[in-house]
């Protein structure tokens, strides 16, 4: 099993002539690129590519250092390692293509390495952070361009070792928590995907397909030709 190899996979697939890359970091229930991940993770990612690359917007994938235990919480050596890895996957992006913008979606565990990355970011970037959870104050650099905090409307959370469904928080409530604790400069959005799960996986038949929606946020809600 690799833990911290150097040697790593990274899927690249720009367009000729691709102004901006969207550089995915999956959840911390996938570790190689092309595995299935969380509930429909995967899925959402293939065609997410498929979706940016016909506007004319490049994608990144990469491998990640495995972990011992998915089913268990991240231990703080495996999340540096995934931290480290992401750093190395950012400089190298940032360095054969110096001339593209950078937008990061994060999932997860991913949205909060995202998060961390954005502290120290060198070059105007955003992100689209799903199903983000945090409870401390976060200042993101000042080349952070813009934040979207996206969530399914059916990923509730809790708290506390006997949870029932009187404990349950809703999205609408908790990713304002989120979004009091993100200090940045530019404007920090969130939006709430009716029918969704954490994953942004379709959890009943209220669910509208998310992949419309996370194109236009990459693309700031315009034309990536104009």
């Amino acid at each position: 099993m690799e833990m911290n190899s150097t040697r790593y996979r990274l899927h690249e697939n720009i367009p000729f002539r691709s102004k901006k890359i969207v550089l995915i970091v999956q959840s911390g229930q996938m570790g190689k690129f092309d595995e299935e991940g969380a509930e429909g993770e995967r899925k959402l990612y293939d065609q997410l590519e498929a979706s940016l690359v016909e506007e004319k917007i490049g994608v990144c994938r990469f491998d990640f250092p495995d972990r011992v235990n998915r089913r268990e919480s991240i231990s703080d050596e495996e999340y540096r390692n995934r931290a480290s890895r992401l750093s190395a996957v950012y400089q190298r992006i940032k360095t054969a293509h110096p001339a593209c913008g950078l937008t990061f979606i994060g999932m997860s565990l991913g949205a909060n390495l995202v998060l961390e990355k954005l502290q120290s970011v060198t070059s105007p970037s955003s992100a689209v952070l799903i199903g983000l959870y945090v409870d401390e104050p976060v200042t993101v650099a000042e080349q952070v361009e813009a934040i979207s905090l996206v969530y399914g409307s059916e990923d509730y959370i809790a708290f506390g070792e006997n949870i029932s469904l009187a404990n349950l928080i809703a999205p609408a409530k908790y990713s304002q928590t989120v979004k009091s604790c993100i200090n940045s400069a530019a404007p920090v959005e969130t939006l709430i995907l009716k029918g969704l799960g954490h994953s942004l996986n379709p959890m009943n038949s209220e669910a509208e397909g998310p992949i419309a929606r996370l194109v236009r946020l990459v693309g700031g809600g315009k034309s990536i030709h104009e």
